[in-house]
């Protein structure tokens, strides 16, 4: 049966990463592997995640812990890169530190990967407390086949995550055969939807192969945690801290029609963010116009979306 290897980043997560690693604890399938790289953590999260385990090391009997302390904090994404390169399970998913799984999702996962082959599985979200769920089902059946009870298939990945109701990478919602990620890393920094870049540059590499099946799997078993202060919730008092999405600048000239509606649809959820989180008429003005071009890009794209036929 496949090796399953969880990743997890941490930093300043010292009232939720105990909860985070009892879920683990009580999986129906217990993970093969669990790698938690502290990120330079200042408060109590290192040593909190150290007792955890201990806590539940019965439960852990035939799980490989390894735990790494980083002296300096470079972000998320160095520590997600620093977990995959010493991964050594055959899957491997990424829990933030805040988040937890439900007890039968690893047992899930598993068994619908290994009976459909499939390589990428995408998986629903459920935000506590707001109990919002994603992604929203009713509006994308378009993009969906039903496969087995709460799986369903993918057939036109790259144009399905371009939707703006299919969220993929946020909560690490995502479940993929290790040797389909290949050379691609997270790119180093605390950049909003970088977790978008990574996981879209994987799955078109794992869409070349029209072998492989990319699915999506509904239920909800990822609880993402809704914390104040948190990068998608964060305040801003200047329209320069607002740095572009890495998706953005990375296909913002690319001539594929996907990556394009990909880019359109980020800019417009990243004008949305800004909106929200931006203090200061002023600075929402200033930054709508420092902008528009992207503005008037991301709405074409959007009018555009209606005629792109669902093939890759």
């Amino acid at each position: 049966m496949l090796r399953y290897t969880v990743v997890i980043p941490l930093f300043n997560k010292e009232k939720y990463i105990e909860k985070t690693i009892s879920s683990l604890a009580f999986q129906s399938k217990k993970p093969y592997e669990i790698i938690l790289v502290d990120d330079a953590s200042t408060d109590t999260s290192l040593k909190v995640a150290q007792d955890s385990f201990l806590m539940y090391s019965e439960a852990f009997c035939t799980t490989k812990i390894e735990i790494i302390a980083l002296t300096k904090n470079l972000g998320p994404g160095n520590a997600r890169n620093i977990g995959l390169e010493k991964a050594t399970g055959d899957l491997i998913s990424f829990l933030d530190g805040d988040d937890y799984y439900e007890k039968e999702f690893i047992e899930t996962a598993v068994k619908y990967m290994y009976k459909n082959q499939i390589n990428f599985l995408v998986v629903g979200i459920k935000l506590n407390p707001s109990g919002v769920e994603y992604p929203e089902i009713k509006k994308i059946e378009q993009h969906l086949t039903p496969i087995d009870n709460e799986l369903y298939a993918l057939l036109n990945p790259l144009f399905a995550v371009s939707s703006p109701y299919f969220f993929m990478g946020r909560g690490s919602n995502v479940v993929v055969a290790r040797k389909c990620i290949g050379s691609h890393r997270y790119e180093v920094g605390s950049l909003l939807n970088e977790g978008v870049d990574f996981w879209y540059r994987v799955l078109k590499s794992v869409a070349q192969n029209r072998v492989t099946s990319i699915g999506l799997l509904t239920g909800n078993y990822i609880r993402v945690t809704e914390v104040q202060g948190s990068l998608s919730r964060k305040k801003y008092t200047h329209w320069k801290e607002l740095n572009i999405p890495p998706t953005v600048r990375r296909y913002e000239r690319s001539d594929n029609q996907f990556d394009l509606q990909l880019v359109g649809m980020l800019s417009l959820r990243w004008f949305g963010h800004a909106m929200k989180n931006l203090d200061g008429i002023n600075h929402k003005i200033i930054f709508t116009y420092r902008y528009k071009k992207m503005w008037k890009k991301a709405l074409v794209y959007k009018f555009k979306r209606g005629f792109i036929k669902n093939k890759i």
